[in-house]
Parts: C-alpha cells; structure tokens; sequence
C-alpha cells in the first residue's frame, strides 16, 4: 500500500497498516523541503554571493536538531515553495531563523527587529518587542510544547498577523503584509495561555486513549500549533490551515464558550489530514489549472458547514471528513468521550456525505482535475453510505 490518492481512504480508517506508509511520506516531503532549501541557497548565491555564502556557512554550524526544526517549519514550506523565485525574501528569512538558533547570546540592546525562532517557539524580548508587550520581565520566551514536540505559539508574529485566506504567489510582499494584518488579532494574558495548554493536553491526551495511531498521526504531522484570539466574533471557534503553511494548524477562540475537548480534538485531528493531504500534494498535483488551484472564478458549497469552498477547500474536505467520521466512529471514542457526544460528532461529520453526490460538485472543474482524485472521493462518499453505522 503506497499514499496514493486511491488508498488515501485506507489510512483514514485509523488501522495499523497505514502507519509505515504515512512515515514513509512525511520523510519524502522532509527531503522535498531540504532539496527546496538547497535551491533557495543557490539561488542567493547567484544574486548575493558573499549572504549565499554566509548562510550556507551557518546552515553547516548549526546543530541537526535545528536543521529538522527548519525543515519541518510551517514558514520554511512557504518560502521555499511559494516564494521559491524571491532570492532576497529567502535570504532575510533564513537569516533569521539561522540566527534564532542562539537566541541567548544576541545582546538584546543590538538588536533592532523582533527575532523568533522559525516555529514561533521562542523569541528574544528586545526593544521591539517591549513594544508589544511592555510588561514582559523575561529575556527569552519559550513557549509551551503539545507532547514535548508540538510548539504552542501565541504571540509570534504567524500568531498574531496570519490569513487563513489562500495567497497567491504573485503577490507583492505588501500586499501579502496586508492580508495577513486584515483581522484584529489579540494575545491572551499568560493565565489563559496556561489554561489553553492544559485544555490542549488533556484532548490530545484523549485522542491518544481512543486511538494511539490517532495520536501518533496529530503528533507527527501538526508541526507547529497556533492559537488566535479573534475579538470580532469572540463567541465563534474555528480551526484552519493552508496549502502555503503546510503543517501549521491554527486555533481560533478555543475558550469561547460550548469548546469542549471533543471539539478541540476534533480541531487537531481535522487540521493534522490537511496537513498529509498538503504534503502529498506535493508529490502529485490535484489539479491542473492555476485559476482553479487558487479558487478564481470556481468555488462550490460546502455540504457540511455551507460556506463556499475553493476546489481544493472542497476536495480535501471530503477526505477530512471521511476521516474525522472515521475517528469518532471507533468504538472506544464513546467510552473516552461519552457516547453522546462521540455520536453527535460522528452524526455531523457524515451529514454532508448524504445530501448530494459529492462529485458532482466538482463538474465545473473536472476537467482540471486529477481523475483519480474524482473516483477516490466518489469511492469514500459509497464507503460511508454502504458502511454506514445505523446507531447513529
């Protein structure tokens, strides 16, 4: 069994067999991303060739551990393979994040612009950041990590100015700053964050009890966890993640009120399926068209929230909740989250397998879509219906 798109609904059932499988494509997207590192390095060379030089010094004395931390970095995804033509964006990013490594020898009196670590994990409070947060005593913050692994980041500048919108490589570096600075974004105090933590740690721990695949699954392809306050809908919780961060999942709210842990379970589990079916896209394209890639002129609705999708929004979709229907379909979720609650959530993840065909959807596109992708998600809406637990 290979990540194919056909056998994609194999590992969403959550068995054994897929975990081989599912390791073998997050190493082949480690080396994509290294190989994408290496050709973002010579291309500054080419322009800069002493800052080329300089950073693949740095790159050499740094520790393996940072190596990985690059590599699997949310942000590196997308410089590496969005902003992949833009030499001198590369180079301040990785300038950056080189120098964040050592993050305890930087005097923070030289230093003028804020500087965090490539996952957001930790920074130097300097002036800058003084700025943001004038009542912040220590000298290098460290966020909270999700299983020892996953960094929790609140206050990073991807927590607090990140668009869940698709963005368009074409776009200047303004007009990028401007979608991503368009919502009003608020830290919590560090009560709340430490709230949010152990909420977190108790659902991830959940997830683990009904499955331990499950959790194995969160863990290794939730690269980095960020946690939005939104004061405009503050009643409203949302999770999100996009092509262009691949790994990073992003929480909205998860104090607002009715957030319970199934509901941020679910949020982890439902973002870690992206984040496979981001990188698998890497490998094989879903489609062929830039216009529909990026949702221009295409969308359709969603058969399970309503909201109008982009092709790709609503494609996944059908894979995320395919998966989702699976995990609270198992038989120890009622057990671990009640069987109320485990059912209510299986009930709303199937819902939008039963109000159409699913495929046709996708006609106004389908021309410029993988056909494999179009049977695989016509075979998983059949494997629901015919499957189907009639308790629920």
């Amino acid at each position: 069994m290979s990540i194919s798109l056909e056998n994609t609904p194999s590992w969403l059932t959550w068995g054994e067999e897929s975990v081989p499988h599912l390791a073998d494509l997050f190493n082949s997207y480690h080396d994509t991303v290294a190989k994408a590192i290496g050709r973002s390095f010579a291309s500054i060379k080419k322009e800069d060739s002493q800052n080329g030089d300089e950073l693949i010094d740095s790159w050499g004395h740094c520790q393996d551990s940072y190596h990985e931390k690059i590599i699997h970095s949310a942000e590196t995804s997308f410089y590496v393979f969005f902003f992949a033509n833009r030499a001198e964006q590369n180079k301040s990013y990785f300038k950056r994040v080189l120098a964040a490594e050592h993050l305890e020898d930087i005097d923070p009196q030289g230093s003028d612009s804020l500087l965090w670590s490539c996952n957001g994990e930790k920074t130097l409070v300097n002036k800058e950041y003084l700025k943001i947060v004038p009542s912040e005593k220590r000298r290098v913050i460290e966020t909270a990590y999700l299983d020892g692994k996953i960094p929790i980041d609140f206050r990073s500048p991807h927590a607090l100015a990140v668009s869940l919108e698709p963005t368009n490589p074409q776009m200047s570096i303004e007009q990028l700053k401007r979608l991503c600075s368009d919502q009003p974004i608020s830290c919590y105090t560090l009560e709340e964050e430490q709230q949010i933590v152990r909420r977190l740690e108790d659902s991830y721990q959940m997830i683990g009890e009904v499955n331990k695949n499950v959790q194995d699954f969160v863990r290794q392809f939730t690269l980095s966890l960020v946690i939005r306050k939104d004061e405009q809908n503050p009643r409203r919780f949302t999770s999100g993640s996009t092509g262009q961060y691949v790994g990073r999942t992003c929480l909205i709210n998860p104090t607002a009120h009715g957030v319970d842990s199934a509901v941020l379970a679910d949020g982890l589990v439902h973002e870690a399926i992206h984040s496979v079916l981001y990188m698998q896209e890497r490998f094989k394209p879903w489609v062929t068209d830039s216009d529909v890639y990026f949702g221009d002129g295409y969308s359709s609705e969603s058969p399970w929230s309503g909201r109008p999708l982009t092709p790709r929004q609503f494609m996944q979709a059908c894979f995320v909740w395919y998966g989702l229907y699976m995990f609270w379909s198992l038989p120890q979720s009622a057990a671990v989250f009640g069987e109320e609650r485990s059912s209510r959530m299986a009930f709303d993840a199937r819902t939008g397998f039963y109000k159409s065909r699913l495929v046709d959807h996708i006609k106004d596109w389908r021309c410029h879509t993988d056909p494999e992708l179009v049977e695989t998600i016509d075979n998983i809406q059949k494997r629901v219906i015919e499957g189907d637990f009639p308790e629920l």
